[in-house]
């Protein structure tokens, strides 16, 4: 495995309406930048559940595997809806890794809300 110096990460958030479809974001940012610093609130809110249970707990570079193991987002949507009410349904939030413009992975996390 080579080592990887750069990273670009997608996230969406897709509702499911006959088929998951893009509903109120679609965020690209520069994941190595990020695991630098981790000062955006609103990336932090979907790095919370994976930074105990992956991999990913550290800046570039990346020479080996990527693993993510036993993810529970606990009560994670009670954070993510104080910045975004959304209403009841059944969600994806794909999260995509890509280095030099490849897609690397993609990990979907299915949540429903309910209030």
């Amino acid at each position: 495995m080579r080592n990887i110096n750069n990273a670009t990460v997608n996230i969406k958030l897709m509702r499911d309406n006959h088929g998951y479809k893009p509903y109120f974001f679609n965020l690209t940012f520069d994941g190595c930048n990020y695991m630098k610093n981790q000062k955006s609130p609103f990336i932090n809110l979907f790095y919370k559940p994976l930074k105990e249970t992956s991999s990913f707990n550290h800046s570039c570079p990346y020479g080996h595997d990527i693993i993510v193991d036993k993810l529970w987002t606990g009560n994670h949507e009670a954070d993510f809806l104080k910045y975004l009410p959304v209403p009841n349904g059944d969600y994806m939030l794909p999260f995509t890794v890509y280095s030099n413009n490849l897609e690397l992975l993609t990990i979907q996390v299915f949540v429903h809300l309910t209030t």
